[in-house]
């Protein structure tokens, strides 16, 4: 049935009409509606061939059976292209819609695809519905650098080959309701709303995917891959979403958002951190979330988020002995900067240890002074009378273990320690590790108020 080059005014209706042979509509230009809704094309060899197919208004294929191969390649609807129900039923050719250009709208609601599908560079420029549409081929179903102005339903479409979006351009995306084998979203650049909820999907590619507006994965449980690397996002929701059970399949690193949530605010932060900590490695999802969080004002958890990450960090190379000591020493003294007075709380726990150590005076041993020593030492005179100018066994009568602690400690002179030292042996080296101790903490106090800790670059993660 040859109507190529066909050219009608106003419609062309082919409704119901049974095509058993091969048919051909290339570069046919119809004024307003082309009608072939009910019709069947039962040629299973013949491509039914509508390249280049030019309709003013509409094309309706609503319920069109299609036995053999097809192609609308570069095909131009004015308004909309109505294919719900439609049954595309050869397995092994693909139904072609590369290059399809429709003003407004594409309906495939609860169209049945049993062979590959391609809309590769399809331009729609409403919005695109395949609402329980059966894509049945194992064979991937090709959406790449599909571009549509409105919304895109695939609520309900059933995949049972990998789905490739990648490269695409929509205002909105919702899908869900039934699992997906592969999800591609690489590059792919949404306006709106990414909405996907009440799926199971076996691996999830979204590398370097743009959402301008809100995320939302609600109920979905990725099973084997999911790679969010470079993703952007204005605001990301999960709810209920399970990640895969190896760490390495699930990849993180350069995902930026404004705002984030896991459902129940109160349980928010712990399923954050928990969902980062089941993550593939890298230190820049941690300091993205850390960043969200004091940019909300929840500066405790975004604290708790970089500590985090401190840590994973020296589990993750514990062959980097140097890096491994000097990660979980910095930690533990000041939480690396972010518990500033953790510092003040250690020195007054040495203090009283040191009451134990030095808190009885027969216990120290007063150093020998020359007279002319006392004489000549201000210090010294002032702080003992005439009788006690040479320090002996009455020595201790002036002795004050805080005062000695706080000498040992301090990098200052109090004229106190060096007059006096314990007698046993522990704690004659714990007052000799004393002073250094002291210099650390108070390095470390310092280095937390003047956010000395702070990293100035990020290490590299393989």
């Amino acid at each position: 049935a040859n109507f190529n080059g066909l050219k009608v005014g106003r419609d062309a209706v082919f409704r119901g009409t049974v095509f058993q042979g091969p048919v051909d509509f290339v570069s046919a230009d119809i004024g307003e509606q082309f009608n072939a809704q009910g019709a069947q094309f039962q040629n299973e060899k013949e491509k039914a061939d509508f390249n280049g197919l030019k309709v003013g208004q509409s094309a309706v294929f609503r319920g069109t059976v299609f036995q053999g191969p097809l192609d609308f390649c570069g095909a131009d609807i004015g308004r909309q292209f109505n294919a719900e129900g439609a049954q595309f039923q050869n397995e092994k050719e693909k139904a072609d819609f590369n290059g399809l250009k429709v003003g407004r709208d594409a309906f495939f609601k609860d169209a049945i695809f049993q062979g590959p599908v391609d809309f590769v560079s399809a331009d729609i420029g409403g919005q695109f519905s395949a609402r329980r549409a059966e894509f049945k081929s194992s064979d991937e179903a090709i959406f790449e650098a599909l571009k549509v102005g409105g919304p895109v339903f695939f609520e309900g479409a059933e995949f049972c080959g990998p789905v490739d979006l990648n490269h695409a351009h929509f205002a909105n995306l919702l899908m869900g309701g039934k699992p997906i084998p592969e999800l591609n979203l690489e590059h792919t650049r949404i306006d709106r709303e990414l909405r996907i909820w009440g799926t199971e999907i076996d691996r999830l590619k979204a590398r370097n995917l743009v959402v301008q507006g809100a995320v939302l994965l609600n109920q979905v449980a990725i099973k084997e891959e999911a790679d969010l690397r470079y993703v952007r996002f204005q605001t990301l929701d999960l709810l209920k979403v399970r990640w895969p059970k190896q760490q390495d399949k699930v990849r993180l690193e350069g995902l930026t958002y404004r705002a984030i949530s896991a459902g129940d605010k109160s349980e928010d932060p712990v399923k954050l951190l928990a969902w980062l900590d089941h993550a593939r490695f890298h230190s820049q999802p941690y300091r993205q979330l850390e960043s969200c969080w004091q940019q909300h004002g929840e500066q405790d958890w975004g604290d708790e988020a970089f500590l985090r990450m401190k840590k994973r960090e020296a589990r993750e190379k514990p062959l980097r002995i140097g890096l491994w000591a000097w990660t979980w020493f910095l930690i533990g003294l000041a939480g690396y900067g972010r518990k500033p007075f953790r510092p003040v709380l250690w020195m007054l726990g040495l203090i009283c240890l040191s009451f134990f150590a030095f808190g009885n005076p027969e216990d120290m041993v007063a150093k020998k002074t020359s007279t002319q020593a006392v004489y000549a030492n201000p210090a010294l005179t002032g702080l003992y009378g005439e009788k006690d100018k040479i320090l002996e066994e009455k020595g201790w009568e002036h002795y004050s273990w805080f005062w000695y602690t706080i000498d040992l400690m301090l990098p200052v002179d109090l004229e106190v320690a060096k007059y006096y030292e314990p007698k046993y042996i522990l704690a004659w080296w714990y007052a000799r590790g004393l002073p250094l101790v002291g210099w650390i903490i108070i390095a470390a106090l310092a280095a937390s108020l003047t956010g000395l800790f702070e990293l100035k670059g990020h290490i590299r993660e393989h």
